[in-house]
């Protein structure tokens, strides 16, 4: 058979999965590692697992002759390779070097289903090189995202069903997954616009996840990194709802206290990532936001002189926007002096 896949993946260099994820995502998914499980190999040589996350992602990745990295992942990024498929390759080559055999995948397994089941067999789920933006080749062109999942089974189910047996599906999969029912009743408040609660409850997560220890063990494979997936999730939809004001009231207390973690923490910067994800929508917000445009710059200046961790590198993109004027900026000339 030749070169094998496992060989052609433990020939990778971190510069080339740097080159190729890009730095955030190589470190996010290098934090990801333990969540890989189910790690196996397809008859095509393609590595496939499971990687937790806000939910279970199936993913699969491949190493052509050529040098050329595909992946396929469950998850919603869009945008290149995502943390789940750098989770997958380490995984793999740290398996491979300890000597650990990768078994073939079974295609009665729920990893194959939820990779096959209804994919569409005359082409491949991956995009063409031609897909790749060339001066940033990990960057996946907007039209031409393939296509993550075929829900047209799933919905002609539902559409079957009567309202009854909706409500009662509903409720089984809310008893049976807590986050599911989270997920309803949030939707719920942002819909109706009453998110006091899901302010609320979000300040209170932030508060919990802060207060986690912060460490990974690389060597031995073990640590503890907080989970931020679900705040960054809650903020970018108050953001897209229109409430900017929760978004950036919500950041200052995720600032303060993240900050305080990032200077405790033993991670290699994991959970730094993290939050600078989650201030990054908190940035977007701003513009947006009720205070007045020189209030926004002044809201900015005293977070970015602050960061001793690169938190805020978002934060320079707004200040050199286009929303604010040479008016706005002689006021906060005049306030600073």
């Amino acid at each position: 058979m030749g070169k094998t896949i496992n060989n052609k993946f433990t020939d990778l260099t971190w510069d080339d999965l740097r080159q190729w994820s890009g730095v955030k995502i190589l470190n996010r998914g290098k934090s990801y590692i333990k969540k890989v499980s189910d790690l196996a190999v397809t008859a095509d040589d393609e590595w496939v697992a499971w990687v937790s996350g806000t939910e279970d992602y199936a993913t699969r990745v491949l190493k052509s002759d050529d040098g050329e990295i595909d992946w396929f992942c469950t998850c919603p990024f869009d945008w290149g390779p995502c943390k789940h498929a750098v989770a997958v390759i380490l995984a793999g080559i740290e398996q491979v070097k300890a000597g650990k055999k990768i078994p073939l995948l079974d295609e009665e397994s729920e990893l194959y289903l939820s990779l096959w089941e209804d994919s569409d067999d005359t082409g491949s789920d991956y995009p063409d090189e031609d897909d790749f933006d060339t001066e940033a080749p990990w960057v996946r062109a907007e039209s031409t995202v393939p296509k993550k999942q075929d829900n047209s089974k799933l919905k002609n189910i539902l559409q079957e069903k009567s309202r009854k047996d909706l409500l009662s599906l509903l409720l089984d999969l809310g008893a049976r997954y807590p986050e599911v029912k989270r997920r309803i009743i949030e939707d719920d408040q942002l819909s109706s616009g009453q998110v006091n609660k899901l302010v609320r409850d979000l300040r209170n997560e932030i508060k919990r996840v802060t207060e986690e220890d912060a460490w990974y063990n690389p060597w031995k494979n073990e640590g503890n990194l907080p989970d931020y997936s679900h705040i960054q999730e809650q903020m970018t939809a108050l953001l897209n709802n229109e409430h900017s004001d929760a978004v950036v009231e919500l950041g200052m207390e995720l600032w303060k206290r993240g900050n305080d973690q990032i200077a405790h923490s033993h991670d290699e910067g994991d959970t730094a990532i993290e939050i600078q994800d989650c201030m990054e929508i908190v940035f977007k917000a701003v513009p947006s936001s009720s205070m007045s445009p020189p209030e926004q710059l002044l809201w900015m200046i005293d977070i970015f002189l602050e960061d001793e961790y690169s938190l805020c590198d978002s934060c320079e993109e707004v200040l050199v926007g286009n929303e604010h004027t040479k008016e706005h900026w002689q006021e906060v000339g005049e306030t600073l002096r």
